[in-house]
């Protein structure tokens, strides 16, 4: 993936820049606002990120479908990697780091929204 992004002006890429892609990394994490969504085109044939690179090795591919809040999720995807790349299991890593942002923001009172799919999902009540 990092040659890809390189290899692409302003570190910038889309589902149709993966379609020459040969490889990839079984776990691949993405910042990008929406980058988790399904697309729907031609006849009825769903296409993502995650479906795209499954042709090439990859197994799990954690991205948000819905805008995000940059200064709340980069931080908890960071954490995410890095107990994913210490050896926790994905899911493990993933849920550690969401309860470590909850309390980060609870402590400063903020209402947290998990999911813009799931109305009065907030936390810190």
């Amino acid at each position: 993936m990092s040659a890809l992004v390189a290899a692409n002006r302003g570190h910038r890429f889309g589902r149709m820049a993966l379609k020459n892609q040969t490889t990839a990394a079984k776990t691949v994490f993405l910042r990008a606002c929406s980058s988790g969504i399904v697309s729907v085109g031609g006849l009825d044939e769903r296409t993502s990120f995650a479906t795209l690179l499954s042709r090439v090795g990859t197994s799990a591919v954690v991205a948000p479908r819905w805008k995000i809040d940059a200064e709340l999720a980069l931080p908890t995807l960071d954490e995410a990697i890095a107990g994913s790349v210490a050896g926790q299991p994905l899911n493990k890593a993933i849920r550690a780091a969401v309860a470590a942002a909850i309390n980060r923001e609870c402590r400063h009172g903020k209402p947290i929204l998990l999911s813009s799919r799931e109305p009065g999902n907030e936390h810190c009540r």
